[in-house]
């Protein structure tokens, strides 16, 4: 029968007016059952008093006071602590009218509708039943729907982790929710003050305590963290557990992202592998930022790219006067104008060009014409097997591309000139690393001449961006793998697309020429570990999905390095960006190297180029490369 009523009804909702009606006439019967209880259930006595008189004129004043007060207008089958407050001041005030009425009655002798000969026992009494009465009809008919619902819908069983004002508030959102019902086996925190109490009728737990038995015996499906409190470390931990028995990992956003302050259930995501790195909020100094953009002509190279067009979206953020967004890639650009217009809420004025940075004409035309007072320089090629065999492409973009947009920079008395590097370019083992490494030398040399502010910013690996592991893996699972790692030791630093973009920004706002610096990466990540969580977060087990090692690759190191063995780090105000000590080069010196690459470079022989840049960047030696012969080359003359 309830399953019945259940499947007929649950999609409707009773009419607030039916509940006015009710909660009315339920206070005038429970005020003629106070009169009887207060007339120990006996007859005699009652009728002497106008009862059927004072019970209407009860109706009236209820009716009214309900109305008032809006207690009628909750679903009773989501009746919160909100609405019981709701129905206990309006029942209050119906019973403190009443009371009043009496006292004015008996001592002033104004009578009003004589219902000043009301029993102040019976007043008491009616409070307390017409109360009692109204709130447990609204929670028996909850617990009855639960029930119901529980029965009839599909129903998870549902671990949080966190206890406190979050966890509370999650529990609460996933009890009200209509299409699935969660079952909250427990909390689990780690302040042992909550561990073995209750919450709302849900159990307490530690950690320690939930174990594969726990798991097992409660079918467990899923675990929400809700807890801001949880360290990177432990949330590994506690991801890797949950995963390797087939539970379902997932995460609360804070409550400052909360939709209107109310958590939204799609809100909450199975935690991914950005979740899982040691990587802290970066607290961005919007001031100086702003300060150092606002009004100005910015110019970006590699636009199109991950790092390229992460800072344009973050620079238009700063009320910059004009953006020109520089690159060779004509779809890259397209769909970079295409996203940035419903971002560009200020209607900044952003123009492109197509421009390969190498082309000095090209370039001197759009310097000349745009005029800008900040470069971010993210161009380069980047991908260290592809520039390992195509070493001459790496020197033309990464080395002579800078170069260019140096001297222009120069030229048109930019203010300042920011370059994006690589932790490749220390201790390089590869071209690609060499080239960045040579770009480095050569921007922060002309520093010396004090008309362009040039700076450079070095960081590790971007999650996210074009190429990189992470989606790599992700195609590689959908496909149903193998996933390809080229050692099972090698390790790396990892940073997200927009902080990375962030520190850039800071560090190209304080930045006053000549420095080198370096972003706090976190831990390094071991690709193997990485490559595992990646397949248990995607639902399969490990058996399941193989993982292949394929070598190092061609210039591939098993370790990055942000610093060399002989530079040191000086702290800033941010915590995260330090300056590098990097050595220093004459210009004269910069520039004639640069000038005998670039002839080098027009002979065209690969192996004469690389042999001259490993001359000038004396920490390049090559690995898993066909340019260790050069190094071995070089260490004979040496000897």
């Amino acid at each position: 029968m309830l399953r019945y009523i259940y499947t007929k009804y649950s999609k409707r909702h009773l009419s607030k007016w039916t509940v006015l009606i009710f909660d009315v006439i339920n206070t005038m019967f429970m005020f003629v059952c106070a009169f009887i209880i207060r007339h120990n259930f006996s007859s005699l006595g009652i009728w002497e008093y106008p009862l059927l008189k004072y019970t209407l004129n009860v109706g009236v004043l209820a009716l009214l006071i309900f109305y008032l007060n809006k207690s009628y207008v909750g679903i009773i089958r989501r009746t919160s602590v909100h609405d019981l407050v709701k129905v206990f001041w309006s029942c209050f005030i119906v019973s403190f009218v009443l009371f009043l009425l009496v006292v004015l009655g008996t001592r002033y002798q104004i009578d009003i509708a004589r219902m000043g000969r009301i029993p102040l026992g019976v007043i008491a009494i009616h409070f307390l039943l017409n109360f009692f009465v109204l709130s447990f009809g609204r929670i028996f008919v909850k617990i009855i729907y639960e029930s119901v619902r529980y029965d009839k819908q599909k129903h998870e069983n549902v671990l949080i982790y966190g206890a406190g004002e979050t966890g509370q508030l999650t529990m609460v959102s996933l009890k009200n929710n209509p299409n699935v019902n969660f079952h909250i086996m427990g909390f689990v925190d780690v302040h042992h003050a909550k561990v073995g109490k209750t919450i709302a009728g849900v159990n307490v737990f530690e950690l320690e305590d939930i174990d594969k038995e726990f798991i097992l015996k409660n079918k467990l499906e899923e675990i929400i963290v809700a807890s801001n409190e949880i360290s990177h470390k432990k949330l590994q931990e506690l991801t890797d557990f949950f995963l390797s028995h087939g539970v379902i990992v997932k995460r609360v956003p804070p409550l400052d992202k909360w939709l209107n302050g109310e958590l939204d259930l799609r809100q909450i995501k199975k935690i991914n592998i950005e979740d899982l790195l040691n990587r802290n909020t970066i607290q961005l100094d919007d001031v100086n930022v702003k300060k150092d953009i606002r009004h100005k002509r910015i110019l970006v190279t590699g636009a199109a790219g991950s790092i390229g067009s992460e800072i344009v979206k973050q620079v238009l953020q700063f009320h910059p006067k004009e953006v020109l967004l520089v690159d060779q890639s004509e779809t890259g650009l397209y769909d970079l104008l295409n996203d940035l217009k419903p971002l560009n809420r200020d209607e900044v004025e952003v123009k492109s060009r197509l421009i390969d940075i190498s082309n000095f004409q090209v370039l001197e035309r759009a310097f000349e014409e745009f005029k800008p007072d900040i470069v971010y320089h993210a161009a380069a090629y980047k991908h260290v097997p592809l520039m390992e065999a195509n070493p001459l492409e790496a020197l033309r973009v990464n080395v002579f591309g800078t170069v260019n947009l140096t001297q222009l920079s120069l030229k048109n008395g930019v203010e300042k000139f920011v370059m994006v590097s690589t932790d490749k370019a220390v201790n390089p083992t590869n071209i690609m690393g060499a080239s960045k490494r040579m770009a480095e030398i050569y921007t922060q040399t002309n520093n010396s001449l004090n008309r362009t502010k040039f700076i450079t910013t070095r960081f590790g690996n971007v999650l996210g961006s074009n190429g990189s592991v992470i989606p790599l893996f992700k195609k590689q699972i959908e496909q149903g793998g193998p996933l390809t790692v080229t050692h099972r030791d090698i390790t790396r630093y990892f940073m997200t697309i927009p902080e990375a973009c962030q520190l850039v920004l800071e560090a190209g706002a304080m930045g006053n020429g000549g420095e080198v610096y370096v972003f706090d990466m976190g831990e390094s990540v071991k690709i193997y570990n990485l490559a595992q969580r990646m397949i248990r977060l995607s639902g399969y087990e490990l058996d399941e999905i193989d993982i292949k090692i394929t070598g190092l690759r061609p210039g591939e190191k098993l370790y990055e390095e942000l610093l060399a063995a002989e530079e040191d780090a000086i702290a800033t105000y941010h915590p995260r960006i330090m300056i590098g000590k990097v050595r220093e080069y004459g210009l004269e010196d910069i520039e004639s190297k640069i000038s005998r690459l670039r002839i080098v470079f027009n002979g065209g022989d690969i192996y004469e180029n690389v042999a001259l840049l490993k001359s000038y960047i004396p920490e390049y030696h090559s690995e898993n490369s066909p340019f260790e012969e050069l190094d071995n080359v070089i260490e004979n003359k040496k000897a």
